[in-house]
């Protein structure tokens, strides 16, 4: 485990993935964890876990002697907000939660469900053998790799028989998804009250591993239409190494 950042509030670690393709977690699941305690002006210092690629409860926050993981239930945003370190969610007035809920099942499903499709069935296996598997000795990566894959052929129901239509519908419903956010977000900068919440991390996070990582005519289309996203949000964070 290898430590990337100075200390943080109060020893406060998240343990994430390793960084690769221009960020500071490449990992699709942490890289929201740490943008959200970026968006929250949090100090934290970051570690790298490389033993356990495959593992559910990455990423972990670590606070004293309390931890939260991925896995559990309100998973690290749930913990932050339990032990009173932050909540990004808590002023979301009563009558924008029903469109706040709506996107987050956009991003979550849709955008989440194209992005994993691209990473283990439809790219080729550079991307995912360097986010998760390039520190372990090459048959365990391999192993490891075709596990996680038919993981994820069988979630998103992709089989030889139907591979092209769901195939089809996968990008269908995220380039839906990428215009209903691109519509709401318009010239803002959050999502929702000019404020960040979690559902701006989560975004965020999905799109800044799409432009770092495929480079694929079948998302061509959506990159296009996040592009400009990014470059609003990319002034939250700056151009250093350790950020974006």
């Amino acid at each position: 485990m290898e430590q990337q950042e100075g200390e943080g509030r109060d020893g406060l670690v998240l343990v994430v993935r390793k960084s690769a393709y221009g960020l500071p977690t490449a990992c699709p699941v942490c890289l929201p964890a740490y943008i959200y305690l970026r968006l929250a002006n949090i100090s934290f210092s970051t570690h790298y876990n490389l033993l356990n690629p495959d593992s559910d409860a990455l990423p972990s926050i670590e606070f004293g002697d309390v931890a939260g993981f991925h896995n559990e239930t309100g998973g690290i945003f749930g913990f932050l907000s339990k032990e009173d370190i932050v909540d990004l969610d808590s002023g979301i007035p009563s009558d924008s939660l029903p469109d706040w809920l709506a996107l987050k099942a956009l991003i979550c499903s849709c955008l989440n469900d194209a992005a994993l499709y691209e990473l283990w069935v439809n790219h080729n296996q550079k991307v995912a053998n360097e986010i998760y598997f390039s520190d372990l000795p090459w048959a365990i990566g391999k192993i490891l790799y075709w596990k996680q894959r038919r993981t994820v052929m069988q979630r998103l129901g992709v089989y030889p028989s139907n591979g092209q239509e769901r195939e089809a519908e996968l990008y269908r419903n995220a380039a839906g998804a990428y215009e209903a956010l691109s519509t709401k977000l318009g010239d803002q900068t959050f999502l929702f009250e000019n404020k960040p919440t979690s559902l701006d991390a989560i975004f965020l996070g999905h799109i800044l591993f799409v432009l770092h990582t495929f480079n694929v005519p079948n998302i061509e289309v959506q990159k296009r239409r996040i592009q400009n996203q990014k470059q609003k949000k990319k002034r939250l964070f700056g151009d250093g190494p350790s950020t974006f």
